[in-house]
């Protein structure tokens, strides 16, 4: 683990004669390297005192990780936390909420994007795991998938290794969804979309986005991956494990 050095940013005002008034700004946290240590002392000389390598920015957000606008790369609150349970469609944890819980306060989210084209991986090669259909397993089939070591056909990462490198708005924890969680996604951005407005952004061009799920087949088995379709936001079909497939990745809060 690397080291956390914090500083502390004081202001000094001079409000009259022989009167100073001190006021603690913000407590700044930033990693070091290995090997490598800050030191702050307020009530003694400082002998070996060396400057950090670098500084966090600051940046301004809500800090509060069970808000619907929760900013994880915010230092600052702002104040502009909003408390309320989401709602489908909305913008928050990252991405626009598909899908929520009886609860109201857990569920999933689409990134604002699309991230590509990538296949399945591990063509005719059986795979333990990754067969997951319902909410709630796309993760799994994610971890499945790269924990086998699936290569391509034609080169480049599988979808689901792409979906566990992408980093946006802050977070890190996208993966590929389960058939169930990819049908959910279309369905509710589809039943908004349209001509009145496409809420996720989606294209609707009529090719089909890729599901962690694996699907299995009499001809092979071990050959092909579920998949949901456009402009029919409930059709699913399969595809050949190799192919070039659309690919939105999702995260929970």
């Amino acid at each position: 683990m690397r080291p956390i050095c914090i500083l502390l940013l004081i202001s000094f005002f001079t409000l009259g004669q022989n009167v100073t008034y001190i006021e603690l700004d913000i407590l700044l946290e930033f990693q070091m390297d290995r090997n490598q240590a800050c030191q702050i002392k307020m009530t003694e000389v400082i002998t070996d005192f060396q400057f950090c390598p670098f500084i966090l920015p600051l940046v301004e957000g809500c800090t509060d990780p069970i808000a619907k606008n929760y900013n994880s790369s915010a230092n600052i609150d702002d104040g502009s936390c909003l408390e309320e349970g989401c709602q489908v469609g909305d913008l928050a944890h990252g991405g626009i909420v598909f899908y929520l819980d009886e609860t109201g306060q857990h569920g999933l989210v689409a990134a604002l994007e699309d991230i590509g084209q990538f296949e399945w991986g591990c063509y005719g090669t059986r795979i333990l795991g990754a067969d997951g259909t319902a909410i709630g397993e796309g993760y799994q089939n994610t971890v499945d998938i790269v924990s086998q070591g699936c290569t391509t056909e034609n080169g480049g990462f599988t979808a689901a290794q792409a979906a566990l490198n992408h980093e946006s708005e802050g977070y890190s924890d996208w993966y590929l969804p389960s058939l169930d969680e990819l049908q959910e996604m279309l369905v509710a951005f589809g039943q908004r979309g349209g001509q009145e407005g496409n809420i996720g952004g989606l294209i609707l061009d009529g090719d089909p986005y890729l599901a962690s799920s694996s699907m299995f087949s009499l001809y092979c088995s071990n050959c092909y991956a579920w998949t949901a379709g456009m402009p029919d936001f409930n059709s699913s079909a399969g595809v050949s494990k190799s192919n070039l497939v659309r690919v939105r990745v999702i995260r929970a809060f």
